[in-house]
């Protein structure tokens, strides 16, 4: 722990320096036993590539450690060391290794583009576009990096990467991934140069890569419809578990690009609450959950189970939890679709606090058409995959309002960004703490954000995005019309 505290320390000061020698010999571990002497370099690097890529992040900063115990000065030892330690979330340690790393090696794009993703997260968007910059100066067509020069806002149209990024975006021979990244880039310099017409052109090239997941979608459909059948208020209550831990977790739930990473930022500027960003830990319980019992799937299985199994998943969670929380009361997970699980939260988790965020649909749309999600997000890129999507979202919430309403605090986007002053203090409030005016000044976080919207989140609370989907009126009314007939809107 020594090692990743100084390593912090020594980065968050803001000095801009690599790491020096000191720091480095702190980084090698001098016990770790050289038992890979006779395996080659190359065989090396490609297993603590796997490794990564397998998350098997421990085993490969082993294997990192042994291969720079050989040689202090291995470039790519110190980038894959990097790496790993920012997969791990070890953001300011990442971060000074992989400067050394460059120091070493000043023509490795990757190690530029992994700085610059990673300095992005930390909200350092002034020292990041030298990076991006060095590494499409080294590979043109480094997709990745125009469109996260677009997104923190360090590209315009008449940049001549502008150019290079709409010729990859183009280019119908382009890989799928490459123009995806490349078309999203363009739509965001031309959305934000006020060319919406010209920028949805650029959206449909970016989205059309994806293909749709007909599979996931379908399972959304059926776990929404498997817990209607099976919670009821009587239910959840015989189920609870009893056993109340602190801290004590805030699930903010909602449609992905609500507001929920807004609304985390201005709570965890709140002294008695901590934020640990969205964890997939719930979906992952759900997962664990249906492999417990032979014959019986979440949720039916909370029957079968035993309730000292469902203390060990609680107790599990909630140490996460103490891993983001230092000396708050609240930590907040904002991994949107949890809405899918709030039952299982209520049985749990009787101290946690329910805060469901409400945005309007359209513009929730379009936030999702101008995101370049992940794969568990497969759905965010058509008006179909949108349409289905937000119609569990609106149902399930409907059914949870119905039986477990009172335990779940709605607060509308809308309502937070126009009068901040009287919806946080309510919100907080609702909570059951004092308040604090430092709620109202979110953007002076100094913490890491790691959603698609890294730039926005540090930004005064206003209300910019508030009918944004009007910039794109005719392109989304197909969208708008079957939103009316469902009765979403």
């Amino acid at each position: 722990m020594k090692k990743q505290r100084r390593i912090q320390t020594t980065v968050s000061k803001g000095s801009g320096s690599i790491i020096n020698e000191e720091d480095r010999k702190r980084m090698i571990d001098p016990t770790v036993k050289e038992n890979s002497k006779n395996v080659s370099e190359p065989e090396r690097f490609r297993e603590i590539k796997t490794l990564i890529t397998e998350n098997k992040i421990k085993a490969a900063i082993t294997l990192c450690v042994e291969v720079l115990n050989d040689d202090p000065d291995n470039a790519d030892g110190w980038f894959l060391l990097g790496t790993a330690h920012l997969k791990m979330g070890r953001l300011f340690e990442g971060v000074a290794v992989l400067k050394h790393a460059i120091s070493l090696d000043p023509n490795n794009a990757i190690a530029h583009y992994n700085l610059a993703q990673n300095l992005s997260i930390l909200g350092k968007f002034d020292e990041l576009e030298a990076h991006l910059r060095k590494a499409l100066a080294l590979q043109p067509d480094f997709a990745e990096c125009h469109q996260l020069l677009a997104e923190m806002r360090k590209l315009t149209s008449t940049d001549p990467l502008f150019k290079t990024a709409r010729s990859i975006a183009q280019d119908r021979s382009a890989p799928k991934w490459k123009r995806r990244c490349a078309a999203f880039a363009v739509a965001s310099v031309l959305d934000r140069e006020g060319k919406a017409d010209h920028a949805f052109r650029f959206l449909q090239i970016a989205n059309a890569q994806v293909s749709p997941n007909e599979n996931a979608l379908r399972r959304f459909e059926t776990l929404a419809e498997r817990s209607k059948a099976f919670f009821t208020p009587e239910r959840i209550e015989r189920l609870s578990i009893r056993t109340v831990e602190e801290p004590a977790p805030i699930f903010v739930i909602g449609m992905p690009r609500s507001g929920t990473t807004l609304l985390e930022r201005i709570l965890s500027a709140h002294p008695a609450i901590g934020g640990a960003g969205e964890l997939p830990d719930i979906s992952n319980m759900v997962y664990s959950l249906d492999q417990v019992h032979s014959g019986s799937r979440y949720p039916d299985v909370l029957e079968k189970i035993s309730p000292d199994l469902l203390k060990a998943y609680s107790k599990q969670y909630i140490n996460r939890l103490r891993s983001y929380s230092g000396k708050t009361s609240y930590v907040i997970d904002k991994y949107p679709v949890n809405f899918l699980y709030i039952g299982l939260l209520k049985i749990l988790f009787p101290q946690a606090k329910i805060i469901h965020i409400k945005r309007n649909p359209l513009d929730v749309a379009i936030s999702c058409l101008q995101s370049n999600f992940t794969v568990e997000h497969e759905w965010a890129f058509s008006f179909n995959g949108i349409t289905r999507f937000y119609t569990v979202y609106a149902g399930i919430m409907k059914f949870w309002e119905r039986i477990i309403g009172s335990d779940i605090i709605t607060i509308e986007y809308e309502n937070i960004v126009r009068r901040p002053q009287e919806e946080i203090p309510r919100l907080i409030h609702a909570i059951g703490l004092e308040w604090d005016d430092a709620c109202l000044t979110p953007e002076r976080f100094k913490g890491k954000i790691d959603t698609a919207s890294k730039w926005q989140a540090r930004q005064p609370i206003n209300s910019g995005s508030i009918n944004r989907w009007k910039r794109y009126e005719i392109a989304l009314e197909p969208l708008r019309k079957e939103f009316s007939r469902l009765g979403l809107i």
